[in-house]
């Protein structure tokens, strides 16, 4: 069944996504006291760790709903942002993947 695929395709992002923001959030964690807001390397960490976060909430949302074939080129755009950084081979194979636009392009009459 192609959901099921397109499920465990996202599932192995999410636990890719996951396994990334462990190691950021150990690497932020002994990162020496910054100043805040005046670290541009700390700073940069940090929003890699928001992108990480908002990627994991989209496809837990997605998985959640049960509605994996729903997946918008919104919701997969974040995601593959987030994972090209984490992982290029599994970020192509989510990009290969088709997914059912939940809201189709009118045809012109």
């Amino acid at each position: 069944m192609p959901g099921d695929k397109t499920a465990n395709l996202l599932a192995a992002v999410g636990a890719a996504l996951q396994n990334a923001r462990v190691a950021l959030n150990k690497e932020i964690g002994a990162y020496p006291a910054p100043i805040p807001a005046c670290d541009a390397q700390f700073n940069g960490l940090l929003e890699q760790r928001r992108q990480l976060s908002r990627a994991i909430r989209a496809i837990d949302a997605i998985l959640a709903r049960g509605a994996t074939e729903t997946l918008t080129g919104v919701d997969l755009q974040k995601i593959v942002d987030a994972l090209v950084q984490v992982d290029d081979t599994l970020a192509a194979r989510l990009k290969a993947t088709r997914f059912r636009d939940p809201l189709p392009t009118p045809t012109a009459r």
